[in-house]
């Protein structure tokens, strides 16, 4: 197992040096990919930015379509660079930074139809010690502190995504948000189509009917 480990290990520093060689040169790379939904395919990508998010690689760019397309490296199953200057569209080059494109993001998801909101959470003792140390996005700021010292508050300028809401309910019941109420919203149905998959064991995460 532990050879299997450092092996991978291996195979995705390979990458990296390869695919930063290849963002440096202007070259393109063809992957050959599975899908996160079990299928296979070949892609040609001219990669503007890697990214890391949680002990995860991800390489940024364009395809042949002109759709910027975000690939982690563990499922790459082939690549090669195509030794030929291929630059990025001018108007991709802007977009394609990673202060541009993941701005206000909380990690590798960026969905358009997403803004930017001012969020407040309320997080119980002593979560809160976690995530000053960890904080959640780099737009984190503490605004509140209960006399008691048994909560605290917090701002965050933040898309609420898909991986962002996911993190909130990874902190269970220590993390609450307080505003806006949409979102609040949001993440009590979440919590009430949860409830009803543990006592069903049916589907309740709204992909049931794709």
């Amino acid at each position: 197992m532990i050879r299997e480990i450092i092996t991978s290990c291996d195979k995705y520093s390979e990458y990296l040096d390869d695919i930063l060689c290849a963002i440096d040169k202007q070259y393109q790379l063809k992957f050959h990919y599975a899908t996160p939904y079990g299928g296979e395919k070949d892609i040609m990508l001219s990669p503007a930015f890697v990214r890391l998010f949680k002990q995860r690689w991800y390489v940024i760019g364009v395809n042949e379509n002109e759709q910027v397309r975000c690939l982690p490296f563990d499922r790459i199953a082939f690549m090669e660079v195509v030794c030929k200057r291929h630059p990025l569209p001018a108007k991709m080059k802007r977009l394609l930074t990673p202060d541009n494109f993941y701005d206000g993001c909380f990690g590798i998801m960026r969905m358009e139809d997403e803004q930017i909101e001012n969020i407040r959470i309320r997080a119980f003792y002593p979560e809160y010690n976690l995530i000053e140390e960890v904080p959640l996005h780099e737009s984190q700021q503490k605004v509140k502190e209960s006399d008691d010292g048994l909560y605290r508050e917090y701002t965050l300028a933040v898309r609420p995504s898909r991986d962002f809401l996911q993190e909130l309910l990874w902190h269970g019941r220590n993390i609450v948000v307080l505003k806006p109420e949409s979102l609040k919203r949001r993440m009590i149905d979440i919590l009430k189509d949860m409830m009803q998959s543990y006592e069903t064991g049916e589907c309740r995460n709204g992909e049931e009917d794709l």
